[in-house]
Parts: structure tokens; sequence; C-alpha cells
């Protein structure tokens, strides 16, 4: 059964939706216009947005007419704030966290920084197709030669379920991981298990001369991961979920090692 939707002209218009189809339809109460009259309606507070029902970028419209066909019109919609919780259960929240390999608790500039990204809850829907890390300003690069990531707790599998892992071609800023040609079918199981992220990135210089051992470390800019419905394009359009981190930089100098050559800068 349709559910009663809100548009700016209810006086004019009864307006039905259709969830599962993402179709809205119109019945005039009254005759409206003529031939050439161009109308201009507002829809309000439609509780089936792109993150809950992506099968499409678009909803449809249709206006009907008495013992006639109706206009049908296909409306692109935005973008919009993706959850923060897992699909099955609102109460259980998407996580992600950052672990470093390498310095303790700590992150440094112009330092090839390893570390281990865990994201919890935010793989909880078949129709996923990618999940997106995005940097945030402070990262001049991700490794493109190291990232590697997988499905933990995966004990009834014989291997760890893997994802294909790459920065994307298109934004660079962004990790991409998508579904790897041998992953099984999804299991909603997988829905409550962590994906372990090993990845690797460059934070940005110094912007003032830091003094050794005084200056105190900094808060960097969110790291976040969504997952996506689309493979190719990492497009806030096709976000479905979502979760944020941020990392503590020291402001110590430190050997620049992140590419290491014959003119390698000392400290």
């Amino acid at each position: 059964m349709p559910s009663s939707c809100y548009i700016s002209d209810s006086t004019n218009y009864y307006c039905f939706s259709f969830p599962t189809r993402r179709w809205i339809t119109l019945i005039p109460k009254v005759t409206l216009g003529g031939v050439n009259t161009q109308l201009t309606l507002a829809f309000t507070s439609i509780v089936n947005p792109y993150y809950a029902q992506p099968y499409s970028l678009y909803f449809l419209v249709t206006v009907a007419r008495a013992n006639a066909l109706g206009d049908t019109y296909k409306i692109l919609q935005p973008p919009f704030t993706p959850v923060s919780y897992i699909f099955t259960s609102t109460s259980v929240s998407t996580s992600l966290s950052v672990a470093p390999t390498q310095t303790p608790s700590l992150y440094l500039r112009n330092y090839a920084n390893t570390a281990i990204f865990t994201i919890s809850n935010l793989f909880s829907d078949s129709r996923m197709q990618a999940i997106y890390i995005l940097a945030p300003s402070d990262v001049t690069l991700w490794d493109p030669t190291y990232c590697n990531a997988s499905i933990t707790n995966t004990l009834n599998f014989n291997y760890p379920l893997r994802f294909t892992c790459a920065v994307d071609p298109n934004t660079p800023q962004y990790l991409r991981l998508t579904l790897d040609s041998d992953m099984s079918t999804y299991n909603t199981g997988w829905a409550s298990m962590s994906i372990a992220v090993h990845a690797k990135f460059t934070l940005t210089g110094f912007l003032t001369a830091p003094t050794l051992y005084v200056t105190q470390p900094v808060t960097s800019g969110a790291f976040y991961a969504y997952s996506s419905v689309n493979a190719t394009s990492s497009s806030s359009l096709y976000y479905m979920s979502q979760c944020s981190t941020t990392i503590s930089i020291s402001q110590n100098q430190v050997p620049i090692i992140s590419v290491i050559n014959f003119n390698t800068q000392s400290f």
C-alpha cells in the first residue's frame, strides 16, 4: 500500500509514495492550467532517500490524468547524509579506528606511515559494491603499492575474505575496497564482522618549524569510510553508511624517509 507524501501544493494534489518502487504519484484534485502552463512543486519529508533504497539515482514522479496515460518524470536525487549505524539495527553504530604499526599512538610528518584501519558494521548490506576511505587534507598521498583489506573473524572460512584494495584512479585521495572476484555470496553474518585495512600514507610537512620535544602533537582532519553501491565512482550520490576517526600527528622533526635516495634530508 502507498503512503502519503508531502508537496508544496497539497491544496490541489493528492500525493502518494510507493517506497519499494521509488515512485511518487500525484492525483490532481482540480483542473489545473492549460496546454503550456508550467507548474512547480516541491517534495518534502520523503522518508525513502537514496541511502535506504540505492537501486537508482532517480525516483519517478507520475502525474495522473483522467482517462489518459499519466506523465512520468525521472527526478535526480540529491546526495543524502549517509547513516552511521548498521542497517539491520539502528542501535549498533558503524565505527572506524586507526592503529599505527611503527610509532606508539603517533603519526609522523614527511614519513611513510603504515597503519591498520579497522572498519566495523559498515559491510551490512548486500547492495554494497565498494568501501571508500577518504583521507583528510593532512595526507599528501596514499602508497598504491601498500594496501591489503580482509574481513576479520571469518573462522568458518579456510582463508580470510579479501577485498581488492587500491588507490582510486579518479580520486586519489580515496582508497577503494571492492569485492574480490572469488568472494562468496553475501552473508548477513558479515555485517557484524570487521574489515582490517593495511595501508601506508604520507602526512604533509611542517607548516612552521617545531621546537624539538616541546611542540605538542596535533589532531588530524577526519578519515572517513563510506559504503557505496558503486564500484567505480566515489561520488557521495552512491553512499549508504559512514564512519570516521582522527589521528594524532607528532610535531617533532624526524628524518624525511618517505622517499629514500642519495639526497635524503637529515634531521
